[in-house]
């Protein structure tokens, strides 16, 4: 077994220990191992009681989840935490696009910037021109807009939209 395979099964077993410095200790241990493999252990700690343990999960994250796929954010897209959520939606654009339920689900979500960050990451994939003409209906003017700066609008759907309700969209339309 290596050095380092060795130190992670010393720190994953250290933080699931009661003892708190022991449990800080295998944190600061994984981050120095500094590996994405090991995202998956932080994943209980967003449910931790302490403020700190959450922090710390959400800085694994920020730092590992961009050299995974998009479906790493996934424990932060089904929590019912807002804050979490946002987390998650602020890193769709460190991700390649791609077709993905899971920010599917992140735009179902009620909170506008999860909408707003899972819309353009959604819309820049190949093959939403159904999620494309959704987002065309949606009483929110700032994803219609976002509909309309995707590469699914075309000069007729901007002509369409010079009617729109929302003054700021038939801004844009002009202005495009």
């Amino acid at each position: 077994m290596s050095n380092v395979s060795t130190r992670f099964t010393s720190a994953l077993s250290n933080l699931k220990s009661k003892d708190d410095r022991k449990r800080r200790r295998a944190i600061r241990e994984l981050f120095e191992i500094d590996d994405e493999k090991h995202l998956s252990a932080f994943i209980p700690l967003l449910n931790d009681k302490d403020i700190w343990y959450r922090s710390k999960a959400v800085d694994a994250f920020r730092m590992w989840s961009p050299r995974q796929e998009v479906s790493s954010l996934e424990p932060l897209i089904v929590i019912q935490n807002i804050e979490f959520n946002r987390v998650a939606a602020n890193l769709l654009e460190k991700f390649k696009p791609c077709e993905s339920d899971i920010v599917k689900n992140l735009f179902s979500k009620p909170d506008i910037i999860c909408k707003l960050r899972s819309a353009e990451f959604i819309l820049k994939s190949d093959g939403e021109d159904s999620f494309f003409s959704e987002l065309l209906k949606n009483n929110d003017p700032r994803i219609r807009i976002i509909a309309l700066e995707s590469k699914y609008s075309d000069k007729e759907t901007m002509t369409q939209f010079l009617n729109d309700e929302s003054l700021k969209v038939v801004e844009y339309c002009l202005d495009s």
